[in-house]
């Protein structure tokens, strides 16, 4: 029967671990950071997917107004009315420039 003390044990695992300790930190290391470089590609992937990409096509949705000097003549004429007179009346004259004014543009552009 194979009898060994904890001590001698010990000293065995120490022994192996010294023989392949820098050998395997060094393989270690170069898989966390390979799992590392994968993950970073994958999350700059992802933020070019929800940042990058929905900021290159606001360039195309902010092209879409139709008719924009008239509807920006009346959202200003409110804004200026409202400016020299701080009023719930003016105030609804704005609401309407920019809501209904877009309504009345959109039609007119769509028929």
């Amino acid at each position: 029967m194979l009898t060994i003390e904890w001590e001698e044990l010990q000293n065995i695992l120490q022994s192996i671990g010294k023989a392949f300790k820098g050998k395997f930190l060094h393989f270690f290391f170069q898989q966390v950071g390979k799992l590392l470089l994968r993950l970073l590609r994958k999350l700059l992937g992802l933020i070019h997917i929800l940042v990058i990409l929905p900021l290159a096509n606001m360039w195309w949705a902010t092209n879409y107004q139709p008719n924009v000097d008239a509807y920006r003549a009346t959202a200003v004429s409110a804004l200026n009315a409202y400016n020299a007179d701080p009023t719930d009346a003016n105030w609804a004259n704005v609401v309407t420039a920019f809501v209904d004014g877009w309504a009345v543009q959109y039609n007119a552009a769509n028929g």
